[in-house]
C-alpha cells in the first residue's frame, strides 16, 4: 500500500489532503513538527511527500532542501500545497528537481490527479538532480564543510531516538569521538587544512558505520555517533574500531602527511536507565573529556 506524509501549518487543507489519500486507498500520516518529518521521512520512507511552506520547528522548503542532499531521499517525490501565489513563487524560484506545486483553493479532483501523479514518480523512480547551491536553508541540518548532520539536529536525533529505544524497549549506544591533536594541525596548516582533515574524517566515519547509525559533527573536530538496537559491548566495539581506523588513517595537506590521534567517550542506553536518555549526550561528553586526560586510555565508557 502506498504512504503519504503531510505536513501543514493548515487545518482544513491537512482534512482535505487526508480525505483525498483516504479516498484512493493509500495510507496517510500527519505530522505536526518540521524536524519530524525529517525524522519519518528517513525511518519510514514514505511514496511521497505533501508539504507547506510554514511548518513548525523547519520550514517546508528547508526538508525540501535538506532531503534532495541525502542519499536516500533525493527522489523522493514532494508536493508542495501552498496557500497563495507568493507561496507558490518561492517553490518554484527554489528550482528543486522532483518538486512540483498545488496551490489553493484546493479542489478534490485536482488533488487526486496530482496524487496520482506522485504514485506515478514513485513507481518509476524518475531521476532527481540534486541542487548545486549550499542554501542557508540546507545548512539548518547538514553541517556545510563534512555534509553530516549538523549539531542541532544530530542532537535532537538523539532524543527522538532515546525516546524511541525507551518506546520499544531496545537498547542504544552513543560514541562522542573527538580529533586531539586538531589544534596543532591548525597552527601547520591553517583552518583550512584542519577542515579538509575534518571532511576526511567524516567520510571514514560513515563508511565504518552501519547503515541505521547516524553521525553528526558537533564542535570543530567532535564527532557524535549513534547506534540504535546497540549494547555497551556493541558501542565499546564500534568505538575502538572507529579510532582504529581513523589513526590508521594518512591524511595529506599541501603534499604533507599528517596523522590524527582519537579519543572517545561512549555511553549506552538500556531498559535499567531508560529514564536517562535525555542525559545522553551529557554522559558521553563526561566519559569523553575523562578519556582526553587520561594518558593510557583513548576511550572510556560512562
Amino acid at each position: 500500500m502506498k504512504y503519504f506524509l503531510v505536513a501543514h501549518a493548515d487545518d482544513y487543507t491537512r482534512r482535505t489532503l487526508e480525505t483525498a489519500i483516504d479516498d484512493l486507498g493509500y495510507q496517510v500520516e500527519i505530522v505536526q513538527d518540521g524536524l519530524d518529518v525529517v525524522d519519518r521521512t528517513l525511518d519510514d520512507k514514505p511514496d511521497a511527500l505533501l508539504l507547506g511552506l510554514n511548518i513548525p520547528g523547519v520550514s517546508g522548503l528547508q526538508i525540501a532542501r535538506t532531503l534532495r542532499t541525502l542519499q536516500t531521499t533525493k527522489q523522493l517525490p514532494i508536493l508542495f500545497v501552498t496557500d497563495n501565489t507568493t507561496e507558490s513563487t518561492r517553490v518554484l524560484q527554489a528550482a528543486l528537481s522532483g518538486v512540483a506545486c498545488l496551490q489553493a483553493p484546493l479542489e478534490m479532483g485536482r488533488v487526486r490527479e496530482q496524487l496520482m501523479r506522485l504514485v506515478a514518480h514513485s513507481e518509476t523512480g524518475g531521476s532527481v538532480k540534486l541542487p548545486q547551491s549550499d542554501s542557508a536553508e540546507t545548512l539548518a541540518i547538514t553541517d556545510p564543510p563534512t555534509g553530516l548532520f549538523s549539531r542541532t539536529y544530530i542532537l535532537h536525533r538523539l532524543a527522538y531516538e532515546g525516546a524511541r529505544a525507551v518506546r520499544y524497549q531496545h537498547e542504544l549506544a552513543v560514541i562522542l569521538l573527538s580529533l586531539n591533536n586538531i589544534n596543532q594541525i591548525v597552527k601547520r596548516h591553517g583552518q583550512r587544512g584542519a577542515d579538509l582533515i575534518c571532511m576526511e574524517t567524516a567520510n571514514l566515519i560513515r563508511r565504518s558505520i552501519r547503515t541505521v547509525d547516524l553521525v553528526g559533527r558537533t564542535e570543530n573536530a567532535q564527532f557524535l555517533i549513534i547506534l540504535p538496537e546497540t549494547d555497551s559491548q556493541g558501542g565499546g566495539a564500534a568505538a575502538q574500531r572507529l579510532c582504529n581506523v581513523l589513526e590508521a588513517a594518512q591524511f595529506f595537506v599541501d603534499e604533507t602527511s599528517e596523522h590524527i590521534r582519537v579519543c572517545a567517550g561512549v555511553t549506552h542506553l538500556s531498559q535499567t536507565n531508560a529514564n536517562d536518555y535525555l542525559a545522553l549526550f551529557a554522559y558521553a561528553e563526561t566519559a569523553l573529556h575523562r578519556a582526553q586526560g587520561n594518558p593510557t586510555r583513548r576511550i572510556i565508557e560512562g
